[in-house]
């Protein structure tokens, strides 16, 4: 993993290197989903909003939302190798707990709640649908 997971975040190390690695499993991402450019997520990463974990054939984003009753790991980004986005489960889990956040929540899709339904223990608690204007 190219970062240490830890509640106050401080061995968040952003390189080029790092950036451009994560860029090619997460900009196919954006492109579909049209709600971010990879500038905003950069800057996202710059201003600490959002969190980047980098593996060597994966990358995730995920960022802290605070509702009015419980705190949440929101993970909204995964591209890449679902085996090895798996194996960051347990240290998602402490990490999250760590922060003080009460759930996990993962934006995907449809083919991901499978994998996550029956490996990991995850259930589906809403859906999200949405249509172009």
């Amino acid at each position: 993993m190219t970062q240490q997971l830890n509640s106050q975040n401080k061995q968040q190390i952003l390189t080029p290197e790092i950036l451009e690695h994560a860029r090619k499993y997460i900009e196919p991402i954006l492109e579909e989903l049209k709600t971010h450019l990879w500038e905003d997520i950069v800057k996202g990463l710059i201003t600490r909003r959002f969190h980047l974990l980098s593996l060597k054939n994966s990358a995730l984003i995920c960022e802290f939302i605070q509702y009015p009753r419980l705190k949440s790991l929101n993970v909204f980004l995964a591209g890449g190798d679902l085996k090895e986005l798996n194996t960051l489960n347990p240290h998602l889990m402490e990490w999250a707990k760590d922060c003080g956040a009460d759930r996990i929540e993962i934006r995907g899709r449809i083919g991901w709640l499978k994998v996550f339904k029956n490996d990991l223990d995850y259930d589906k608690t809403f859906i999200q649908i949405s249509r172009e204007l």
